[in-house]
């Protein structure tokens, strides 16, 4: 319904929305695209004249009371994004405000029993035949990237909703490929969203790749400035996101210090505990030992449950405390008065 009303109203202004967007028609046919009309009572009237019960259409988030009597809309003059179960039922919508000055920006269905956050992927229903085919699956943001990916050929692309990357996803996605590449903004908040990626991926032993874009931007606005050839590269060249992880964590120890090195591993050692297949633990034991430049010996100390692990000692100073005195000395009986009298001061 709303997706006809995209059709046959305001078009003047969502055609400068999606112009402006650089948004295609075919875009809008693939995710369904609809569009909710600048009015208070537009859906909720409708659903009324289908003897629907306002009071039961309340728990989807569609509708809301202040009296339990009149009901009103909480979709008003927004673009529309339907968001569908693998099995291509819809199962809540996501809003995104035509002012940019309208917040929130971007508006979500409330958590129900069929739609939950953490367990749902957008685009994934849509998408899912071009991550088989290719192998590989894109991880973004949310609703605008997928479509602005797709745009650009890269069908492959499935949307976090507004939380990170959780367990239930990556569980989600291992049902289609085992190869998935997260696209994280370029910012510090994208930082933390591929930490928490990273820890909640391994819980389901799935090695994701990543992609940090420049400082800034964001997958919709890399592809209109740079176009899909550098994204294409960049997916292709991207590292393993527990190597980038590590990497960022020592560029942002200037003198890598032992003490440095200590809380990198206390920071790392969090995501290699919890990985229960042990291949894997032990290439990413080995890949934090080789970066750090330490013992492997000394990690396994540092791993080993309540071990208090003092710093790696250096080469020459450990060779230092290695030495010991021999417990007999024996003084041949050539030597003179002299002798034996600077002996006897360097055995004191």
């Amino acid at each position: 319904f709303l997706e006809k009303k995209a059709q046959t109203s305001h078009q003047h202004k969502l055609q400068s929305f999606f112009q402006k967007r650089k948004i295609t028609p075919e875009s809008l046919e693939t995710f369904a695209v609809g569009y909710a009309p600048d009015q208070w009572d537009f859906l909720s009237s409708k659903l009324k004249t289908q003897n629907l019960k306002l009071s039961e259409l309340q728990k989807t988030g569609l509708v809301k009371s202040k009296d339990s009597k009149k009901y009103y809309d909480v979709f008003r003059d927004r673009v529309i994004f339907p968001i569908r179960s693998s099995n291509s039922d819809v199962i809540g919508f996501g809003g995104r405000s035509l002012d940019d000055e309208n917040m929130p920006k971007y508006l979500n269905s409330p958590e129900t029993l069929l739609f939950q956050k953490k367990r749902t992927l957008y685009g994934l229903y849509e998408n899912a035949k071009h991550i088989r085919a290719q192998d590989q699956a894109l991880v973004v943001e949310g609703y605008m990237d997928v479509l602005m990916l797709h745009q650009f050929g890269f069908k492959n692309a499935v949307g976090v909703l507004g939380t990170a990357f959780t367990e239930d996803h990556a569980k989600k996605l291992k049902s289609h490929t085992n190869k998935v590449c997260v696209i994280f903004d370029g910012d510090n908040a994208g930082r933390k969203a591929a930490e928490k990626a990273l820890s909640e991926s391994l819980k389901q032993d799935l090695m994701l790749k990543a992609v940090q874009l420049p400082e800034s931007q964001d997958p919709d606005s890399f592809l209109n400035e740079f176009g899909p050839k550098k994204l294409e590269l960049l997916i292709k060249n991207a590292k393993d996101l527990f190597t980038l992880i590590l990497e960022y964590k020592i560029q942002s120890s200037a003198q890598l210090e032992v003490s440095d090195k200590i809380n990198i591993v206390e920071e790392m050692k969090a995501y290699i505990s919890a990985i229960d297949n042990r291949s894997i633990k032990s290439l990413y034991f080995s890949e934090l030992a080789n970066y750090l430049d330490v013992s492997p010996n000394w990690l396994k100390d540092f791993f080993k449950p309540g071990a208090k692990v003092r710093p790696q000692q250096p080469k020459d100073q450990k060779a230092k405390e290695d030495f010991s005195w021999p417990s007999e000395i024996l003084i041949p009986a050539s030597a003179t008065r002299l002798e034996l009298t600077l002996l006897n001061l360097v055995l004191k």
